[in-house]
């Protein structure tokens, strides 16, 4: 899922393709700007610490690729792209792997999505630890987030001993640990609130993984039977999925 920042100095164009962004279910937040100036400004102040999806206008008072170096410097982690009438130097840039993408003046709506739906397809690739089996030594493992059932540091669901500031990642093929907080790991992949709902102030759960409920217990239970005690503090969460479930 993607936060999206739209920077382009006709603001008109800007909010066209703000309007598009609207419009596609892989997008939660939109920013619009129109200063490339200001852009710079806030990557300092950490205005855009919660977006993860640059769309960068190339002919600007500061240049685009210029103005995607600012941003990856800041974070280097986000995705980049140039949207622009100026193709050839927009693809001089894609070749030289600085953005995942260009797009077309003027913008058309459908090859918007086709690109956010090309980008949010990419696997994250973590360095885990497969929990079950004893490793010692980490693995790189590329993952959706459609293939997590849940992401926990709840012992009572892992491990009496599981270490501190561990989180594991319950997926369909196993258990993996790595090292991160559950509220860090969800801010820094972006994982989706449509998808993901807090269950506990450890616990994620993916609502596509959900089977059944516990009224007796308010719990939770996946299609693979793990379960997952509704912890007090969020006893709304459990009743909205269930009026959520019960409407299919």
């Amino acid at each position: 899922m993607f936060n999206v920042v739209i920077v382009d100095d006709e603001i008109r164009i800007a909010e066209s393709i703000g309007r598009y962004c609207k419009e596609c279910q892989l997008i939660d937040l939109i920013k619009i700007e129109s200063n490339p100036q200001k852009v710079i400004e806030n990557l300092q102040n950490s205005t855009y610490c919660d977006y993860n999806l640059y769309l960068l206008d190339i002919e600007m008072s500061i240049r685009g690729d210029d103005l995607a170096k600012e941003i990856k410097g800041k974070y280097p982690d986000v995705q980049i792209v140039f949207v622009s009438g100026y193709e050839k130097r927009a693809s001089i840039s894609y070749n030289n792997n600085e953005i995942s993408g260009v797009l077309d003046k003027p913008v058309v709506k459908q090859e918007l999505f086709d690109l956010i739906t090309g980008l949010s397809s990419k696997s994250l690739v973590l360095k885990m630890f497969n929990i079950y089996n004893g490793q010692n030594n980490p693995i790189e493992k590329p993952i959706s987030s459609s293939d997590i059932i849940a992401i926990t540091s709840d012992r009572s669901v892992i491990s009496p001993d599981f270490p501190k500031n561990n989180i594991a990642l319950l997926l369909n093929d196993g258990c993996y640990r790595l090292n991160s907080t559950v509220d860090g790991f969800i801010k820094k992949y972006q994982i989706s609130s449509k998808e993901f709902v807090k269950i506990s102030g450890s616990t994620y759960l993916n609502l596509n993984s959900v089977k059944e409920f516990s009224i007796s217990s308010e719990s939770i239970i996946t299609k693979n039977d793990l379960k997952f005690k509704v912890s007090r503090g969020f006893k709304d969460v459990f009743e909205d999925i269930r009026n959520r479930f019960s409407q299919k």
